[in-house]
């Protein structure tokens, strides 16, 4: 590839935080992508306080002392625990800067834009090459206070740098190591792995222990005990104690587990009560209040469901019965309610017993399942699966086809879906987001920003199929069958890796929940994904998940797929899909997703479309010798009918129809005996939308399966 003039600079700038001031060199950026889609990270080599609000702009720097202003600013603030030495932040294609491949630099700074305390800078032009000035937005100064090769480093320019030198070592020896541009690399086309198992010895400072559970305002009830299970993080590892600062009579918390345990009785039922706890390392404190108010009787509580269902999967004309269960917390009667469901869905208003008699039409279906005690009521979405072919009879190209004319939905955009993938899908049932490679999980509270609220915990979002091999423009950028959440690194370290099994001796890292580690796992290790040399292998309980969201992607969006990439992994996603089926909590999702693009993932629901669509060697021939039936349709396309020509080689019943892409009847031409012979039956395709249908003929034991295009 030609390369292009370019300038990258990055500069990271941290302005002083509670008692710990941040110097030059407490940051180090280790890796940078301006391919699609932007990617940066950089390391804590000094402990960095919760709370700091750090800014990221593609704003140069100018020779006078000020930013240019004429690009976007990314906003982050580090986590209550604060950032011990060694932890990598890894951003992925962040709302702010926009880097563009013709040259481009990122500041990174806390505190006043007029007033930044610079930390760290890289610039991606040539050694030693800092710009006098920012002339342009590609262009920057190197802020006083850096020292390039120290605090600053200058490395060859190309697209994609990333750190590959030494990561355990003192601050000062890493800050030597991180400032030499020999150990760096680049590439124009691929993306190197950004680091991320930093040892900073000798590191020093302490942070101190946040609360990662702690007490909200509430109620509590005279004469009921109550009790709250405090929870806290160190970012040093520092053991620490809690303890009741403040609170009413009768209330304590143990210092070991943080259980706060309260009898309150009915003379202190009125009143609110201040609830102080505090959690300490020895050397600093962590304080949380919530107030409680005591009541003399219990409010009224609504029905309690107990372990709802919430997907299915059924074949078609199957019966579905799903029992549900549900109790008054105050011992009212309960009775249930179907608010919302398909025709001939009903559930048993005294047992909770849901029961349906699945179509013929795959899909996923919705039913909305309500228990009541006459005043309160409680809600269960459930979703019913309904498995089957999809576009019966089409293989490889006419199927793919057909499946992208029945299955494309209509997008959010990118910042709109993302929310709502976090919000309105991933976080159902129980409000927790998980990664989908690790099962890191955040709770996601209500009120948020919910891409900016899991950044700053460290979830972004992944695109099964990267945005560099033809995910980066819309609608496709922004469809949630192909996003999940990821943890932050983890999202950075697959980059645009094909899919694919990693020998284990080949694995470069393992990775699992908030953990990464570079030698093979001794316990559990189905639940670790792994990235190798080329490949990135997903854990083993989300294979056929990956598989089935990538093999979308393919077929829907095949006009903008990198075939080269599929290819290198087709086989592979084949077998996944094989070898790991649809579950029910894959249905839930497709479900949840269709609420917002009308479409679900097919994938999910035919077993046989991954090998009808992709594997040659899953197709039957469709003029095997000797077979007893010849058909042929005329004209195809058509607007308005089209004959069915068909060569019995002995007398027998005919049933010819044409089925949709949803595998529904929409036509039956002929349904009758036959003689021996040449025949010709006419289809109406004229009340017909347009779309490729499956015309099919059966004789007897023969089956034959013809591909019709109709056209408006």
């Amino acid at each position: 590839m030609a390369r292009l003039l370019r300038t990258l600079v990055v500069l990271v700038l941290l302005a002083p935080l509670a008692a710990t001031a941040q110097t030059a060199g407490d940051l180090a950026v280790v890796g940078y992508r301006a391919d699609d889609p932007d990617e940066f990270a950089a390391v804590a080599l000094a402990p960095v306080p919760g709370g700091a609000e750090v800014a990221f702009t593609d704003n140069g720097w100018r020779a006078a002392g000020s930013f240019r202003a004429n690009e976007g600013v990314h906003r982050y603030t580090v986590p209550a625990a604060g950032l011990a030495p060694g932890t990598v932040l890894t951003f992925a294609d962040v709302a702010g800067p926009a880097f563009s491949t013709s040259g481009d630099q990122l500041l990174v700074y806390t505190g006043p834009d007029d007033a930044p305390a610079f930390v760290y800078g890289l610039n991606v032009e040539g050694p030693a090459e800092w710009q006098a000035d920012a002339t342009s937005a590609n262009t920057s100064a190197l802020p006083a206070g850096l020292a390039n090769g120290s605090t600053a480093v200058a490395v060859d320019e190309f697209d994609n740098v990333a750190y590959d030198g030494p990561t355990t070592g003192t601050r000062a020896e890493l800050l030597a190591a991180i400032g030499d541009p020999a150990n760096w690399v680049g590439s124009d086309d691929d993306r190197p792995p950004f680091p991320d198992d930093f040892v900073v010895t000798g590191a020093g400072g302490n942070l101190p222990p946040a609360f990662t559970a702690a007490l909200a305002d509430g109620d509590v009830v005279a004469d009921v005990p109550f009790a709250f299970d405090y929870d806290a993080a160190d970012a040093d590892g520092d053991p620490f104690t809690f303890a009741l600062a403040a609170g009413p009579a009768g209330a304590s918390v143990d210092a070991a587990s943080g259980v706060l345990t309260w009898t309150p009785t009915q003379s202190q039922a009125g009143p609110s009560y201040d609830v102080t706890v505090t959690v300490s390392d020895g050397e600093a404190a962590a304080t949380t209040t919530a107030t409680l108010t005591v009541l003399a009787e219990p409010p009224d509580r609504a029905p309690v469901f107990s372990d709802p269902t919430y997907g299915v999967l059924v074949g078609q004309g199957e019966a579905v019965a799903v029992d549900y269960d549900a109790e008054d917390p105050e011992g009212a009667p309960v009775t249930y309610a179907l608010v919302s469901g398909p025709d001939g869905a009903a559930v048993d208003a005294s047992t909770g017993v849901v029961t349906w008699t699945a179509p013929s039409a795959v899909g996923v279906y919705p039913l909305v399942v309500t228990a009541t005690d006459g005043a309160l009521t409680s809600r269960v979405d459930l979703f019913v699966g309904v498995q089957g072919e999809v576009a019966p009879g089409l293989r490889l190209g006419p199927l793919r086809a057909a499946v992208r004319a029945a299955y494309t939905g209509t997008t959010l955009g990118y910042d709109r879906g993302r929310d709502s993938l976090y919000a309105g899908v991933s976080a159902f049932p129980d409000g927790v987001v998980r990664g989908v490679y690790t099962g890191f999980a955040v709770a996601l509270p209500g009120g948020v920003d919910p891409s900016a609220y899991l950044a700053n915990a460290g979830i972004n979002a992944e695109h099964t199929w990267p945005q560099s091999m033809g995910a980066s423009s819309e609608p496709q950028r922004s469809d949630m069958h192909i996003l999940y959440p990821a943890k932050s690194n983890v999202n950075g370290s697959r980059g645009n890796s094909p899919y694919g099994e990693v020998p284990d001796a080949q694995t470069q890292t393992w990775y699992r929940g908030a953990e990464s580690q570079t030698t093979i796992p001794t316990d559990a290790i189905d639940e670790w994904s792994e990235r190798g040399p080329v490949y990135f292998e997903p854990r083993e309980s989300v294979k056929g998940d990956i598989a089935r969201a990538v093999l979308y992607f393919a077929t829907v969006y095949e006009p903008a797929a990198d075939a080269s990439f599929l290819e290198d992994q087709l086989e592979t996603l084949i077998a996944w899909d094989a070898a790991d089926p649809a579950s029910p909590e894959e249905a839930v999702r497709s479900g949840l997703v269709a609420r917002y693009q009308g479409n679900v993932n097919p994938f999910v629901l035919d077993p046989t479309l991954a090998g009808r669509a992709f594997d040659p060697k899953d197709t039957a021939a469709e003029d095997a010798p000797g077979r007893a039936l010849a058909v042929s349709v005329r004209p195809n396309p058509t607007a308005t009918s089209a004959t069915i020509a068909l060569d019995l080689a002995e007398a027998s019943a005919v049933r010819a129809e044409a089925f949709d892409a949803l595998g529904r009847r929409v036509a039956v031409a002929y349904d009758a005996p036959f003689a021996a012979g040449r025949h010709a039956v006419a289809l109406d395709a004229s009340g017909l939308p347009a779309g490729i249908y499956v015309v099919r003929v059966v004789a007897g034991d023969e089956v034959v399966p013809v591909p019709l295009t109709v056209v408006r």
